[in-house]
């Protein structure tokens, strides 16, 4: 039998032992873990950080001229106008609300069709006169490919907008002007509306000028902030700093999380990150990234640093750490060996009411429980980033996909070209059913022009009877014509048709930037019969189908030709795409959406409110500046999107967008997790059953 002293030093040993085991082993590798894990994540949720809020930085620096801004807005205000119908109810209600959004100062004059001002209520009543002659000038090379006009109103663009040229003017058409009124700067701006194809009839237009004086201060920076900091959700504050000044600084109050700070604080901290070549700030609950903007001006970002998170789940960390070495302390001081044998040492309640052995199980099963879950957390995540790598790979697959079918819209519409040209109306030339049939297929977006023309190169049939550029056709078209029946037919080149030979090269070769061809290729356009290709024409890109068709053996054959705006045409098949996808945006089977975005930011996308979302002009801009297709995860009504945009090939006027619920990736990632638990939960339980089975025997 051993000395009492001797199990007094064997049982100090043994509470050493299992303290050290049971308490300060776990204890140090969980405190280390976790300052690993939360390492880890501190510096992968900064770096996100910085690089979104150095892009909007950049953005707004980029943005921010008031000109350039205002000018957006214009063009955006003359888009949505350009959709409705041009009446003064629609006129006066889109000038209230862009007045209330904060562009009262600017003036606007609208226009009829023959040029006479329209009276409208929120329209200045100035100058009406010399408003009215200016606007008749501006229009007159659009409408009848003449300039006279600026020639004999040049005084008065003199008198109301100096420093530029009447020619120049009208040349910049949608663009805001840097012009001197009355000896003061100003800005001029003026656009034209025109009824939807195959029409294109001038519906009106309008002026838009005003004083450069009368513009509020860093007006576009003002309204970008108020937007980006809307849609932060005092989540970040973005705002600019006026180092000389520090109380003319955006926004006049900052407030983050309740938390408020000065704007002379906040000048004082940047005056020293810009003295010491530094654009980034951290401190232990907050993040100040900084962008230049003028040598007196800063644009700033705070965000509260993700170290405040974590630091209060250190604390409570530390808080269980001490609490579990208290509980096994008090376990192994209550130890006593006993006997040889020990028989009763096994049953008594060591810890939690638990055995030793009971208690040395659980902690065993600990080990696989922990790596379980945490194995299981580096595979959901990577599960996670695999899932968000298919779903970017899906998008553009459905963009690579929409862009491809566009070959099958042309031969569809080029289908549609054949079956014309063999219909009883075109070959009996019945004008009544010519017109119908015209109207029908331009309704469906299928044709712009129609003509039909005989074997001298006149014209017997053409729709729409009036267009803008009908004189220049007038002008191309019966040597065209003849040309193909040479060519194509066999017929006799005589004097008259090598003159129009000659006058081809030489009018395509003159006004080659007007018609975008050389006499040749031109030529070759049209000959290739039966085909839909596509040519340039006054600066717009155009599909034209040819054919013959055939009226019998003793009837020479007429000539059809069919043509179609590429853009219009295009821009088409993207909205029926869209609006296809849209009708379907409640099926399971493709929780996928679509929108398109224009190349000009002056026209509007479809849906039309997709506008209103930060990526968009982001993503955009990216596109243009690369040609690449670019990837992002953005909010969208309230809710994470995974979003892609590409340029397209085969439509080059626009760029598409395709955008996938991030929450389904979510919901697949939570099974997933749910699995990972429950493996663990299990193990749990599959000890503790061990537990109370190991005391019995």
């Amino acid at each position: 039998m051993k000395s009492k002293n001797g199990d007094g030093v064997t049982s100090m040993r043994f509470a050493l032992a299992f303290f050290f085991v049971f308490a300060v082993v776990p204890s140090f590798l969980a405190f280390m873990g976790w300052h690993f894990i939360r390492g880890q994540r501190i510096a992968g949720l900064k770096d996100s950080s910085v690089a979104e809020i150095q892009q909007n930085l950049l953005r707004l620096r980029r943005d921010a001229d008031d000109r350039l801004y205002i000018q957006r807005r214009l063009n955006f205000l003359y888009g949505n106008l350009a959709e409705e119908d041009f009446k003064a109810p629609v006129i006066e209600r889109s000038i209230a609300s862009f007045r209330e959004d904060g562009f009262g100062f600017i003036n606007f004059r609208f226009f009829a069709p023959d040029a006479s001002a329209l009276s409208l209520k929120g329209q200045s009543e100035t100058r009406r006169a010399m408003l009215q002659k200016i606007f008749e000038a501006l229009i007159q090379p659009d409408t009848t490919g003449k300039n006279s006009l600026l020639l004999r109103y040049r005084p008065f663009f003199d008198a109301f907008i100096g420093g530029i040229t009447p020619s120049e003017v009208a040349q910049e058409k949608s663009s805001l002007l840097r012009v001197m009124m009355n000896g003061k700067p100003g800005h001029f701006y003026w656009n034209t509306f025109h009824a939807p194809e195959p029409e294109t009839r001038l519906n009106g237009g309008l002026l838009a000028y005003f004083s450069e004086s009368a513009m509020p201060e860093n007006m576009a920076l003002e309204h970008l902030l108020a937007s980006i900091n809307d849609e932060a959700r005092g989540h970040r504050v973005y705002g600019l700093i006026d180092l000389a000044n520090p109380a003319k600084s955006l926004p006049t109050k900052i407030e983050l999380r309740s938390r408020n700070f000065s704007h002379a604080g906040l000048a004082k901290k940047i005056s020293v990150l810009r003295n010491n070549f530094e654009a980034l700030d951290e401190s232990e609950d907050l993040l100040l990234v900084t962008e230049f903007f003028t040598p007196d001006k800063a644009l700033f970002c705070l965000e509260l640093s993700p170290k405040g998170f974590y630091k209060d789940i250190s604390t409570f960390l530390k808080i269980l750490i001490l609490v579990w070495l208290l509980i096994v302390a008090r376990a192994a001081v209550g130890q006593k060996i006993v006997g040889e044998s020990g028989e009763g040492m096994h049953a008594k309640p060591v810890c939690f009411g638990l055995s030793l052995r009971q208690f040395v199980v659980l902690f065993a099963a600990v080990v696989p429980v922990l790596v379980i879950l945490v194995m299981g957390a580096q595979y959901r995540d990577a599960f996670s980033r695999m899932l968000s790598q298919e779903t970017f790979a899906r998008l553009s697959d459905r963009i690579e996909s929409i862009d491809e079918n566009y070959q099958v819209a042309v031969r569809n519409l080029e289908s549609i070209y054949q079956r014309v040209s063999s219909l009883k109306v075109v070959r009996d030339l019945n004008v009544k059913g010519l017109e119908e049939l015209s109207v029908d297929l331009g309704r469906k977006d299928a044709i712009s022009r129609l003509h039909i023309v005989d074997r001298n190169g006149n014209t017997q049939f053409a729709w729409p009877a009036e267009r803008s550029s009908s004189d220049l056709v007038k002008k191309i078209m019966p040597a065209i014509s003849r040309r193909i029946f040479i060519t194509q037919r066999g017929d006799e080149e005589s004097l008259q048709d090598k003159v129009s030979d000659m006058m081809i090269d030489s009018f395509a070769d003159s006004f080659a930037d007007v018609l975008g061809d050389t006499g040749a290729s031109l030529l070759r356009t049209f000959e290739n019969l039966g085909r839909v290709n596509e040519f340039w024409l006054a600066d717009r890109r155009h599909y034209v189908y040819t054919s013959f068709v055939e009226r019998g053996n003793e009837k020479d054959p007429w000539l059809l030709y069919i043509w179609q705006g590429t853009v219009t045409f295009a821009q088409r098949y993207l909205q029926r795409q869209i609006q296809r996808n849209v009708d379907n945006q409640y099926l399971k089977d493709d929780p996928i959406r679509l929108a398109m975005v224009p190349r000009q930011r002056s026209q509007l996308p479809f849906p039309r409110d997709f506008n209103k979302y930060p990526f968009v002009g982001q993503m955009h801009e990216q596109i243009v500046s690369t040609e690449v297709q670019q990837y992002m995860v953005d909010s969208m009504g309230g809710e994470s999107w995974l979003i892609a945009a590409a340029p397209l090939k085969r439509v080059p006027d626009y760029m598409l967008f395709a955008m996938y619920p991030y929450n389904l990736i979510e919901q697949k990632t939570f099974w997933l997790s749910a699995m990972i638990y429950l493996a663990a939960a299990l193990c749990v339980a599959s000890a503790l059953v061990l537990a109370r089975i190991i005391d019995r025997i």
